[in-house]
């Protein structure tokens, strides 16, 4: 019997997506290719195409060329402020004090030979050829190769920190009840049971959006709420106190790139007649 290790690696999954791509389309009366059923005969191909390629990206075991050669890292400026007591500093690979790579280009992070033997030790089953970085992921793991992964889409954690962050929106705002979902989802679960909090005003809001970086790590949420607050997004090199390459460690406004909005292109707007242009 085939394993899930043999379809992945098949011709199998881009002939089934292309079909299932090309099957999403129809031909309207002008001869246009219309999506068939709207949003609704899209998300089902979207949804198995974004947690396949999640996968394939983020699970620290797996085998892609991607995965082993530049691992998903946390910010390194994110970690260090996630106290000590909180058990998911232990998703991520604290370096310690073994030596790795903290300048140039590319490479930033990259660990040295005791860094690389310390995490082969507790992660047994990484991939043999998966360089090591300081700050590295390990909260996603696959199944099976090369990305193959049970990855929930939407999490009870989530809603605690939606109901936290609407309430101090309110008019008046419920700080107290913010504070408390707060205590439920950090203290109360375990996650780090010396957790308190008696903030209030911004630096309540502050806090929920850290705590939703943290809880959502990797789970696709932080470039939406930068987006939606309008924060300006600030990367920084290791000499600068981060853990982003030198080519990366940009300052982003909200204002930049078209509000950060995706667009459609001008050229596909004014040629394709299936577009309403009202």
């Amino acid at each position: 019997m085939a394993t899930m290790k043999d379809i992945i690696q098949s011709p199998l999954p881009p002939a089934l997506f292309g079909s299932m791509a090309l099957g999403l389309f129809a031909s309207s009366a002008s001869g246009s290719k219309v999506v068939k059923g709207g949003i609704k005969g899209v998300l089902p191909v979207l949804i198995i195409m974004t947690v396949l390629s999640l996968a394939a990206r983020l699970a620290y075991n797996s085998s892609s060329t991607l995965v082993c050669t530049y691992p998903a890292c946390i910010n390194r400026e994110l970690y260090d402020a996630l106290p000590e007591s909180d058990i998911r500093r232990g998703l991520f690979l604290d370096p310690l004090e073994y030596t790795y790579n903290t300048g140039g280009i590319t490479n930033n992070g990259l660990g040295g030979s005791a860094l690389t033997s310390y995490a082969q030790g507790v992660y047994p089953d990484l991939n043999t050829s998966a360089k090591i970085y300081a700050y590295m992921s390990f909260k996603f793991k696959c199944i099976d190769k090369v990305g193959a992964m049970p990855f929930n889409l939407f999490r009870s954690s989530e809603m605690y920190l939606i109901e936290a962050e609407a309430n101090c929106h309110l008019t008046p705002p419920k700080e107290a009840e913010a504070r408390q979902l707060l205590k439920e989802l950090i203290r109360d679960s375990g996650r780090d049971p010396q957790y308190t909090c008696d903030k209030s005003g911004q630096a309540l809001l502050d806090e929920i959006k850290f705590y939703r970086r943290i809880e959502l790590w990797g789970e696709g949420f932080s470039w939406f709420d930068f987006k939606r607050r309008k924060d300006t997004i600030v990367r920084h090199t290791f000499e600068d106190g981060g853990n982003y390459m030198t080519n990366a460690a940009v300052t982003i406004n909200p204002e930049d790139a078209n509000n950060w909005m995706w667009v459609i292109p001008a050229k596909e707007y004014e040629y394709n007649n299936a577009i309403n242009k009202q």
